[in-house]
């Protein structure tokens, strides 16, 4: 149910142009950027370039060897949903006490507008924003 309503947001947002691609995101959040405080400009910027030119590579790579299904199953188990949620099992858990197979509708419609603010719509603690149709 979550990889459905998920495909659905991500078919949606390639179509619109603009962003970027959950690959592009899955392969930012395979890398870690150095971090960069206290270092000149020139080095942040190279550090920048370096670091953009490694994702790149990366997504091509995610691109030419899996499917757009496999590549959605990879962002959705390494996204950072906060409160110690790594993953979407991880999230179905924290935020619903149950596995992510278990998910009502509204409770997989909650674990995607995470993905695209996760402080934003955190169901511990803003569930507020989630009932007002924020998402």
């Amino acid at each position: 149910m979550v990889q459905s309503g998920f495909q659905n947001l991500i078919l949606r947002q390639e179509d619109a142009g603009g962003g970027s691609t959950i690959t592009q995101q899955l392969a930012k959040l395979l890398y870690k950027r150095p971090d960069t405080k206290g270092k000149s400009r020139l080095i942040k910027f190279i550090t920048l370039i370096n670091s953009k030119l490694k994702e790149w590579v990366t997504a091509v790579k995610l691109e030419k060897s899996y499917t757009k299904e496999e590549i959605m199953t990879m962002y959705l188990n390494k996204f950072e949903f906060i409160n110690g949620a790594h993953g979407i099992e991880a999230a179905a858990q924290i935020y619903f006490n149950k596995n992510q197979d278990a998910l009502s509708v509204e409770e997989a419609a909650v674990l995607i507008g995470m993905l695209k603010n996760p402080s934003l719509y955190n169901p511990k603690g803003f569930l507020k924003n989630v009932s007002k149709g924020e998402m």
